[in-house]
């Protein structure tokens, strides 16, 4: 470098240092845009997982709340149609017992009935007897 000036020299220098300057601003604004950038896609990104998570938790949410709800409609006609068939049962069996009951009733009041006929009959036919016995005798 014998043959370049001091003050060329220099001049060059101080043309390098702007120049690496200048390149390191450049550098730097185009740093921070591409982080700019990176940092919106990922805040993107995030927040699309975010939601499709959010919407996953509420979709299962929404089914079990669906399947409480069903399960206990269902529970609830279930109960409705034991209950039905369950009275119509009962219903059933009662008038059975209360038939059984009655016939049993009626025989032993035709029973007591019959007795008391006979008694009396028998009381009757023997008055007779005694009252025709009497005429015969006389």
């Amino acid at each position: 470098m014998s043959g370049i000036s001091p003050h060329s020299q220099n001049l060059a220098e101080q043309l390098m240092e702007q120049l690496m300057e200048d390149m390191n601003e450049e550098l730097k604004f185009q740093l921070r845009d591409e982080l700019r950038t990176m940092k919106n896609d990922l805040k993107r990104e995030l927040k699309q997982e975010l939601e499709e998570e959010l919407e996953e938790e509420l979709k299962t949410k929404l089914k079990q709340q669906l399947k409480k709800e069903l399960k206990a409609e269902l529970m609830e006609e279930l109960t409705e149609k034991l209950t039905e068939d369950l009275t119509e049962d009962l219903r059933r069996e009662l008038k059975r017992e209360l038939g059984r009951d009655l016939e049993k009733e009626v025989g032993e009041v035709k029973e007591e009935l019959r007795e008391e006929l006979k008694e009396e009959l028998n009381g009757d036919l023997e008055e007779q007897l005694k009252k025709s016995f009497n005429k015969l005798m006389k």
